[in-house]
């Protein structure tokens, strides 16, 4: 809106498709499938093995040395207003002990979960 509050958010379909060149999979977006949805907050997992160059690109958050986005030590708010990472994007991915390696944060695997919402909570609290 006219104060920068999210109101809305445009979506669209993606679908896998093998590179003949390379052979590495890519996601396509699927042609009529976009869609808007209305939203306060929007969560993206994108990560994996770091952040995604066309996430990272859309939402002009900064990145550090290795591709993670850039965050200060032990916070999770990014360098744009009201955009916040986690997991792999983060670089301090929360495991279960045992978990392989880019298992990613899931449910009492540490405390990354609880200061991800602390931390969107104040801002959305604001």
């Amino acid at each position: 809106d006219k104060n920068g509050n999210l109101k809305a958010v445009k979506i669209v379909s993606l679908t896998w498709e093998k590179d003949a060149k390379t052979g590495r999979m890519n996601m396509k977006e699927i042609e009529g499938s976009e869609k808007t949805l209305d939203a306060e907050i929007v969560l993206i997992a994108a990560g994996f093995l770091g952040s995604q160059k066309y996430v990272t690109d859309a939402f002009k958050v900064e990145l550090d040395g290795r591709t993670n986005v850039k965050t200060e030590t032990g916070r999770f708010k990014t360098s744009v207003d009201r955009v916040f990472t986690a997991g792999d994007m983060h670089g301090a991915v929360a495991c279960g002990e045992g978990d392989p390696p880019g298992q990613g944060v899931r449910e009492g695997s540490g405390r990354e979960p609880d200061g991800v919402y602390e931390s969107v909570c104040a801002v959305m609290n604001d």
